[in-house]
């Protein structure tokens, strides 16, 4: 069902862009206000029509290959990110042997 909705607002997407012209330039989006806006209720009645999303609508949208990842997420929230990891000394031993009270 989700695979239907997402090719019915291509289409709309794609006249949405279109008239907003490159960027975010304001005096295109004012000049098409009123198609923009009538575009958008076009969109908001799509989406009104789909119901609860099925198990193969979850896995298609988890797999999808444009839904946001992680790195993005982080990266537009911190400038300065630093990813800390686990102890890298205990790779070549077991669990146990890195335990201070069983050494």
């Amino acid at each position: 069902m989700i695979k239907e909705i997402l090719e019915q607002l291509a289409p709309l997407d794609a006249q949405i862009a279109a008239l907003k012209g490159s960027g975010n330039d304001m005096e295109a989006i004012t000049a098409h206000a009123s198609e923009l806006a009538e575009l958008a209720v076009e969109e908001d009645e799509i989406l009104r029509s789909c119901g609860p999303l099925t198990a193969e609508d979850r896995v298609f949208l988890a797999r999808h290959p444009e839904r946001p990842h992680i790195d993005e997420t982080v990266s537009a929230l911190f400038t300065d990110f630093f990813e800390q990891r686990g102890d890298r000394q205990c790779i070549k031993y077991s669990i146990w042997h890195c335990l201070p009270f069983y050494s």
